[in-house]
């Protein structure tokens, strides 16, 4: 997944760029009567017509300054694995605390279970919260390359 931006501010090697709505809306292709559906309904990715902050990491180094233009890189593998952790796992790990506490005492009252559920659930907003702490910049987005230099 590829996309592109202004940068806005620059720290160190983490880099700050805007997302200008009109080029995801543009490539998504749905159009009202005479032009695109700028800040449309369809996805709510742009609701007001407000810019999105992505922060990148600047790994190769390139030359950037403020205000250019750059595209930046982020796999598809990475998003499904980052989806993955965030909203699949606490839910699985809700499944298994129910489930556990079901199998251990199954003669107690379903609120006990579902409070293993929660601990499940508590267990995987933990870990989604660990794996923040303890990922490096490799799994973030990368810039690429530099489209236009102000």
């Amino acid at each position: 997944m590829i996309e592109r931006g202004i940068v806005s501010k620059i720290s160190n090697d983490l880099i700050t760029i805007d997302i200008n709505p009109e080029a995801v809306c543009a490539a998504c292709g749905i159009k009202t009567k005479s032009e695109l559906a700028i800040g449309c309904k369809s996805c709510n990715l742009f609701k007001n017509n407000q810019k999105k902050q992505l922060i990148a990491v600047n790994s190769k180094k390139l030359p950037v300054k403020l205000d250019n233009i750059v595209d930046i890189h982020l796999s598809s593998a990475k998003v499904i694995k980052a989806a993955f952790f965030f909203f699949i796992l606490p839910i699985v790990l809700f499944l298994v605390g129910y489930l556990i506490i079901d199998e251990l005492f199954s003669h107690i009252d379903d609120y006990i279970k579902a409070l293993g559920g929660i601990i499940g659930l508590a267990l995987g907003f933990f870990i989604i919260f660990i794996r923040k702490l303890v990922i490096n910049k490799r799994d973030w987005p990368q810039v690429v390359k530099i489209i236009q230099r102000k």
